[in-house]
């Protein structure tokens, strides 16, 4: 199956790899279709392109790619909403925002990362109540 990005061209995808977000990613509430596209196994980035609108295309990365120690819990009702039963079930990941010619002030978003039950390809951003992670976490340092 093909899908179009603005951003990554033409992408030949399995239709198998479509993760279905039962929770939206924040702001997104209409699409619910992503594929995780990485363009270089090397690349620390890689990026969650929306199915359905070609102008929807977010770079993710994990934090430990960048030194940022990072834990976080998910909850009892998010475990059910994502039918999880165990940590081997799970991918997380999070959403980078990176400013137009600026790309030394990348941030990321440790309060809401974005979580995937891989055994049934759903989704969810998940918002981490009681926590003092930030949504805007240099990537960084200068």
């Amino acid at each position: 199956m093909k899908i179009l990005s603005e951003k990554l061209g033409e992408i030949e995808i399995d239709e198998n790899s479509i993760i279905h977000f039962v929770s939206p990613i924040i702001g997104f509430n209409d699409i619910n279709q992503y594929v995780i596209v990485k363009l270089n196994q090397n690349d620390k980035f890689s990026w969650l392109q929306a199915c359905n609108d070609k102008s929807v295309t977010f770079p993710i990365t994990v934090p430990q790619a960048f030194d940022i120690d990072y834990t976080f819990e998910i909850d009892d009702n998010n475990q059910k909403l994502l039918n999880l039963e165990g940590s081997d079930d799970i991918l997380t990941f999070n959403i980078v925002n990176i400013p137009l010619n600026r790309p030394e002030d990348a941030t990321i978003n440790l309060l809401a990362p974005v979580v995937i039950n891989i055994k049934q390809n759903i989704g969810a951003q998940l918002i981490l109540s009681g926590s003092n992670h930030l949504p805007n976490k240099r990537l960084f340092d200068l």
